[in-house]
């Protein structure tokens, strides 16, 4: 079994109303947004967006984009934070292209600014997420490369964020059987946990049982043991509250152990 990081993760619409119709109608403009009532919908929003109330979230995420573009400039750093909110709820609600645009507006305004490249690696990393889950494993290896790049860029080549970019990275390349350059990017990854003496063990694990994972499918058993023991014995220590995912590198230990056997 593969796991990654992974993580886990709103549509526009326009009024073509002409100056005749609203004087017909004797309707007015409804007043522009505050910067406080939209701060106060992405809060909403967001809050919605962690229960996992993705169809709630997004109508609150969206009028909080609309209100930001009237308001904001085009290369504002928080219409780019409202466009990844907005991403993201469309992701969860299964709404993969207008997800995908959501997230692509946001990169390109962090595009533009230099002193955002943290920022801009954590969208890459949601944009490569959405592509992998919509079945874009071209378009979203893509995105990763880029999201390592921009994480190392900022000097921030080591920590969690990056680990977490690197381990969604090899993950797609096993489904596409890309063992080569996984394995070059796991390895990568492991002398990062091996060397910081902070990394959680869940990106630790899982690092282990990634590079297990990839061995296996190239049917070198032997080396896969050696990491999928490494990794069970590792979670069996340090996250004996997830019986669930400790049953699973166990289960890893006990096929390589069989394969062996034949």
């Amino acid at each position: 079994m593969i796991t990654d990081t992974s993580l886990a993760l709103k549509s526009r619409y326009r009024f073509c109303l002409g100056i005749s119709v609203f004087i017909l109608s004797g309707c007015g403009t409804s007043p522009p947004l505050s910067p406080q009532e939209i701060e106060d919908l992405k809060s909403q929003s967001f809050k919605l967006f962690q229960e996992d109330r993705y169809k709630e979230a997004i109508p609150l995420a969206q009028k909080a984009v609309q209100g930001a573009e009237k308001l904001y400039t085009k290369n504002s750093p928080d219409l780019a934070d409202l466009y990844d909110g907005l991403g993201r709820s469309l992701q969860g609600a299964g709404r993969f292209p207008e997800a995908i645009q959501s997230l692509e507006k946001g990169i390109g305004i962090y595009k533009t600014l230099p002193d955002k490249k943290p920022e801009l690696a954590r969208m890459l990393g949601h944009l490569g997420l959405c592509l992998a889950q919509y079945g874009k494993d071209d378009q979203a290896l893509k995105a990763m490369f880029e999201s390592v790049a921009a994480y190392t860029d900022a000097g921030m080549e080591n920590s969690v964020e990056c680990l977490g970019a690197i381990v969604t990275l090899s993950a797609v390349g096993i489904k596409n059987k890309k063992y080569k350059e996984a394995e070059d990017f796991m390895q990568l990854a492991l002398k990062v946990c091996r060397n910081e003496p902070n990394i959680p063990p869940g990106i630790y694990v899982n690092v282990l049982n990634n590079i297990g994972e990839i061995n296996y499918m190239r049917q070198d058993y032997e080396t896969a043991l050696k990491y999928y023991q490494e990794a069970f014995d590792m979670a069996e220590k340090k996250m004996g509250d997830r019986p669930e995912l400790v049953a699973v590198y166990r289960k890893n230990v006990e096929s390589a152990k069989g394969k062996m056997k034949k």
